[in-house]
């Protein structure tokens, strides 16, 4: 008799834990939908950024080479043919035209993904949770589907639970999920950009493992499980891609380039380093082979002077005193939160009867 409890009690008890780890990943699943989109978004800025940099380092360096500055054709600059250096820039400025062209046509598309459509594609993949082809590639794959799945629709995380980011905000002043206040004309409930949450209940109507033993009857018992996940900015950082190695090629991310030269290599004859080099020099201004058509992405090893002064995120001020380019990002993820929809009661509809066995 004591056995039959231990198996009818351990059987409740996996199941409990199934329904529970069910609710957990259709919940966070379901949040990714958000996620996923505030990352494209903020990896198309990113790359939109870099171009933009290209873009105005190039221009400033087409309008140099016009007036006669900057050194091309002489010496100091590899004696390079000041038309040529015009050429060069020129064919580089249009590439990066087109390029800048693409990435914002992205971003354009991007935004067009609503509030709206947001919650309708959550709703839709929790649906796919508990139609008859769960489990199958026209449901959800990888799906418990023992449960049934009681899913409300997504809402903001709003003022209700404490100030929350959206997504307009940035690294260096913000804690993660401690908010600050949000823009003027910020609206909560119906930005693109604001984090939803949203709750999922399991349930399964489960047999017991023994139906009877002697005159001992087990009884039928609800395996209830219940989640909730929101959107939260889970990583944020500030990131100088012109100054981070890149851990599979040990160079960094963006090495200083050099679209005066056809090849996109360093002039030879500037600061009397080897044709192809980017060494410090090349980004010190003081230093007499600066190359001015170049665009820097980090230069030099004093990048900036703090100062304290009231006002600033930290307490400084920031001085730049060489190029530089360098950004405050995150990295979005779906995050556990209490369930919030008040007491979850389980009717005959939305409890699942199961056999101990499956």
């Amino acid at each position: 008799m004591l056995m039959v409890m231990v198996f009818d009690y351990s059987n409740a008890v996996r199941w409990q834990i199934r329904a529970q780890n069910a609710a957990d990943a259709v919940a966070q699943s379901i949040v990714g939908v958000q996620t996923q989109h505030y990352n494209k978004l903020l990896m198309n800025l990113h790359a939109t950024a870099v171009e933009e940099w290209r873009l105005r380092k190039t221009m400033t360096a087409l309008l140099q080479v016009l007036q006669g500055t900057g050194g091309c054709g002489t010496t100091a600059h590899g004696g390079s043919n000041c038309d040529v250096v015009y050429n060069s820039l020129r064919a580089n400025y249009i590439a990066d035209v087109a390029r800048y062209t693409q990435d914002v046509n992205a971003m354009a598309s991007l935004t067009q993904y609503t509030y709206a459509q947001q919650q309708a594609d959550m709703i839709q993949i929790g649906q796919a949770y508990t139609n008859a082809n769960c489990g199958t590639s026209t449901g959800a794959i990888g799906a418990d589907c023992a449960f049934t799945y009681t899913m409300p629709t997504p809402v903001p995380r709003c003022s209700a639970q404490g100030a929350l980011s959206g997504v307009v905000n940035t690294s260096y002043g913000d804690e993660v999920g401690a908010g600050e206040a949000l823009p003027n004309g910020y609206n909560c409930t119906t930005s693109d950009l604001s984090p939803l949450e949203v709750e999922v209940d399991t349930c399964a109507k489960v047999t017991p493992l023994i139906a009877s033993f002697f005159k001992l009857t087990g009884v039928q018992f609800n395996a209830i499980g219940r989640a909730a996940a929101t959107s939260a900015m889970v990583e944020q950082e500030w990131i100088n891609p012109g100054r981070l190695n890149n851990p599979n090629t040990g160079t960094v991310f963006q090495p200083n380039e050099f679209p005066e030269d056809f090849s996109g290599t360093a002039p030879a004859g500037t600061d009397g380093i080897a044709s192809g080099s980017a060494g410090s020099n090349f980004c010190n201004n003081n230093a007499r082979g600066y190359d001015w058509y170049a665009v820097h992405f980090e230069c030099g090893d004093a990048w900036d002077q703090h100062n304290g002064g009231p006002g600033h995120p930290g307490g400084y001020t920031a001085i730049v005193t060489s190029d530089e380019f360098s950004m405050d990002t995150g990295f979005w993820s779906a995050l556990p939160v209490s369930p919030y929809n008040g007491t979850f009661t389980p009717s005959a509809a939305t409890c699942k009867t199961e056999a101990w066995s499956s």
